[in-house]
């Protein structure tokens, strides 16, 4: 992105430092009638491009507002690289910066005689477009946010198989448990509430300090010490076609049923549950910030 703005708002002060220096008598007016018109849009330009990516900030998530810091700062180096630097430069190389010889109106080459045939059908040229990229952006229509997981590396690596073999051939997702952490628990209320949570639909199974739990009745005794300093942890095995379903469904069910204390749910399942709803609250409320950053027509410059 630095590099393609860099190029074009430099071409773009080339451009126009030329158009001038054709009627100017004197350099340094030539350098400064470009920066006032060009600059401005320039300027305008950056604004808007790094306005844009300042939505991400809105993400709670480090690595998106990482991109809108590296965003914007790119965009403000390009300005100051094309509005300070470059006119100088101009300034001192005056008209050896001149084409070598001039182009003849005959001589107009494809992207000329493009853009006078959209000027030309502004309407016509901007429904094309807008369907082309309508086209373009539908895929995201049915994007799915998440952490990454297994599935991201190609089907040919060993972590990717052995975790695509637990899908297809088991029952319950082990790996992608739920884990209830009780803060001070006390052990007469802990198998009712180790039942309620085996009783929701897609859990296959609740560990428990008191025993294991399946469809609201105990199926085995403790296998571990789970108590410390007066809390514990439960673990909460979903089923594999509920936690394919509806991850998000059964993090919530799990979250709403009635503890007798209090309890925190973290695991996979819930992460992925919290990445997408904080995804989707940003994007909703960036939304219409961000299409009001969206300009139609053309920058005119009147300097």
């Amino acid at each position: 992105m630095g590099i393609g703005l860099g190029v074009d708002y430099g071409l773009f002060m080339i451009y126009r430092f030329r158009e001038e220096l054709g009627a100017a008598e004197r350099i340094p007016t030539a350098v400064r009638r470009a920066v006032t018109g060009a600059g401005r849009t320039i300027v305008f330009s950056a604004a808007t491009v790094g306005s844009s990516l300042a939505v991400l900030l809105a993400f709670p998530f480090p690595f998106l507002s990482s991109f809108a810091y590296a965003g914007i700062a790119v965009s403000a180096v390009a300005v100051l690289g094309s509005v300070v630097i470059l006119p100088a430069a101009l300034a001192v190389l005056g008209r050896r910066a001149l084409p070598p010889r001039a182009a003849t109106v005959g001589g107009q080459g494809f992207w000329f005689r493009t853009a006078e045939r959209v000027v030309r059908r502004p309407l016509l040229t901007d429904g094309a477009a807008l369907l082309l990229l309508s086209a373009l952006g539908a895929p995201s229509l049915a994007i799915d946010f998440g952490p990454p997981d297994d599935r991201v590396l190609g089907t040919e690596q060993p972590v990717r198989a052995m975790y695509d073999i637990i899908r297809e051939d088991f029952d319950t997702e082990e790996a992608d448990a739920l884990y209830v952490y009780a803060s001070r628990a006390e052990s007469a209320a802990m198998p009712g509430y180790a039942a309620a949570l085996s009783s929701v639909p897609g859990v296959h199974r609740v560990d428990s300090a008191v025993g294991s739990f399946a469809a609201g009745v105990g199926v085995s005794g403790p296998a571990q010490r789970q108590y410390a300093a007066g809390a514990t942890w439960l673990r909460v095995v979903p089923t594999g076609d509920r936690l394919v379903a509806d991850p998000g469904g059964l993090v919530a069910e799990i979250r709403s049923t009635p503890a007798p204390f209090g309890v925190a749910v973290g695991g996979y399942p819930a992460e992925l549950a919290d990445c997408r709803d904080g995804v989707s609250r940003a994007a909703t409320a960036g939304r219409g910030a961000d299409h009001a950053r969206h300009l139609r027509g053309v920058v005119r410059d009147d300097g």
